[in-house]
C-alpha cells in the first residue's frame, strides 16, 4: 500500500484513502513532520477485527441498514471501481466497489451507511457527519482502523 503526503492550502489534516493509496493532505504551513503525523493517526487503539466481508453477510447489512435509514435505492450494482469505493447517484442507483470483499467488514459497514445516508444528505457537511454519527458513532475509529489495514497489507 501506497501513502503519499502531500502539503495543502487548508486548516487542517485530512487523510483519504483511495483504492490503491493514502493520501494525507497537510497544511502548508504547518510545521510538524508528516511522516509522524502519519505515525501518530496509525497509533489508534483497535478494537476492531481485521475480518473480511463475505458476500451474503455484504447484502445482509445492506438490507438492515436500508431499513434502518428508510431508504430505498432503485438500483444496486456491484462492480469494479478504480478511484472510489461507492457512489450514488441522484436517480437512485448504488453501486459498490467489487474491492470491498477484500476489506474488513467494519469498514463495509461505514461504506454502506456513508453511501445510503447521501439519499438523503447529498453533501459532506455538517448534517451528514451528525447523520452518520448518529448512526454509527463510531465511524472515525472504524477508518483509522482501515487506513492501518490498508498500510499494513
Amino acid at each position: 500500500m501506497r501513502v503519499k503526503i502531500r502539503p495543502k492550502k487548508r486548516k487542517s489534516v485530512a487523510l483519504k484513502m483511495i483504492l490503491n493509496e493514502v493520501v494525507l493532505a497537510v497544511p502548508e504551513k504547518v510545521k510538524i513532520d508528516p511522516e509522524s503525523i502519519l505515525n501518530n493517526y496509525l497509533k489508534a487503539s483497535s478494537k476492531f477485527e481485521d475480518k473480511l466481508i463475505s458476500n451474503q453477510e455484504f447484502w445482509q447489512k445492506l438490507n438492515f441498514w436500508q431499513d434502518k435509514i428508510k431508504v430505498r435505492p432503485k438500483r444496486i450494482q456491484i462492480r469494479t471501481m478504480k478511484n472510489s469505493w461507492a457512489s450514488c447517484s441522484s436517480k437512485g442507483f448504488l453501486t459498490f466497489n467489487s474491492l470491498l470483499f477484500s476489506m474488513p467488514d467494519y469498514f463495509a459497514d461505514y461504506i454502506i451507511i456513508h453511501e445510503l445516508l447521501h439519499f438523503k444528505i447529498p453533501r459532506h457537511n455538517k448534517l451528514f457527519r451528525s447523520y452518520l454519527s448518529a448512526y454509527l458513532p463510531d465511524w472515525q475509529d472504524r477508518l483509522k482502523q482501515t487506513v492501518k489495514f490498508l498500510v499494513n497489507k
